[in-house]
């Protein structure tokens, strides 16, 4: 369920970074990096939920689950980062509707910090049960397959591994 109520802090954040962007967009005293940044983060939350639900129902490999591990990683730090440079901005807001709206989106960047985080330690813990093994057919991992389940047969046959 960790995933899920990341998911809905996503939505959340969507909608703060949208009005986040939109009340720093407007005039001439808002801060039109700070927009562009609410907006490309929001961008990025979106990707990473697609990836991330593609990756937990159907890409399950090491190297798919350990890059989703890495992005969630990321993530976190991205915004926490987020957190304090809106919290900043916040406090040097030309409008109290702008102030109010770094706020908001520096809230919603702490609980996605902390979500991404928690989701993070789960998926460090059981990315071993996570990642599908399934039978394997073809290319280098099926010689990998091979080689693995004749050295668990006959343990004289272990090739020496360089290192």
């Amino acid at each position: 369920y960790s995933w899920l109520i990341t998911q809905v802090f996503v939505l959340m954040g969507f909608i703060g970074g949208c009005v986040t962007a939109s009340s720093n967009d407007e005039g001439s005293d808002g801060s039109k990096s700070a927009a562009f940044v609410a907006v490309w983060t929001t961008l990025l939350l979106l990707a990473l939920s697609f990836g991330g639900t593609m990756v937990l129902r159907k890409y399950c490999t090491p190297l798919a689950v350990g890059f989703f591990l890495g992005v969630c990683l990321m993530m976190s730090m991205h915004t926490f980062n987020l957190l304090i440079i809106f919290a900043g901005l916040a406090d040097g807001a030309a409008t109290d509707a702008e102030a109010d709206a770094d706020n908001t989106f520096a809230a919603f960047c702490f609980f996605l910090s902390v979500c991404y985080a928690m989701f993070s330690v789960i998926l460090i813990r059981f990315r071993n049960d996570l990642i599908n093994v399934g039978p394997v057919s073809e290319g280098a991992g099926a010689s990998l397959a091979a080689n693995a389940a004749q050295n668990e047969a006959d343990p004289s046959m272990m090739t020496p591994q360089a290192g």
